[in-house]
């Protein structure tokens, strides 16, 4: 099992705080929340989630998706606009209920994705790599 630590630097403010000191930065959403399409069942959307270093492409992890089998989700930024890219990505070769999408990162350009699987084979685990060329995940 793994323990994960979150650590805030600063104040940790609401809205109605920050509102008050102009000098903070503050985030507003960008689009609409993001909800892949193809999802079966309780997927849990959002489970892990990674983004490219220029911020344009994202992947969003759903480890329950398919009675966990798992999957994972690309969206690219146009402006200030999401859009899901091509299909939910789910991986060849899977031995029972892997977990696809516990885990998910992106390489720095956005075109190299991997996806982890904690539970397969038993919970020897796996992962599975995607590149995207001419616009297609293989």
């Amino acid at each position: 099992y793994w323990l994960v630590a979150l650590l805030a630097v600063g104040p940790v403010l609401g809205a109605s705080q920050a509102d008050s000191q102009p000098g903070l930065v503050q985030f507003s959403q960008q689009g609409s929340k993001l909800v892949g399409t193809g999802a079966m069942g309780l997927a849990e959307q959002g489970w892990s989630v990674g983004l490219s270093a220029d911020g344009n492409t994202a992947i969003v992890g759903g480890l329950a998706d398919n009675s966990a089998t798992g999957a994972a989700w690309v969206y690219t930024r146009s402006g200030s606009v999401w859009t899901q890219h091509g299909r939910k990505l789910v991986g060849t070769g899977v031995i029972g209920s892997a977990g696809q999408g516990f885990s998910v990162a992106l390489s720095r350009d956005g075109n190299t994705a991997i996806v982890g699987g904690p539970f397969d084979n038993a919970t020897a685990g796996a992962a599975w790599i995607y590149t995207r060329s001419d616009g297609v995940w293989t």
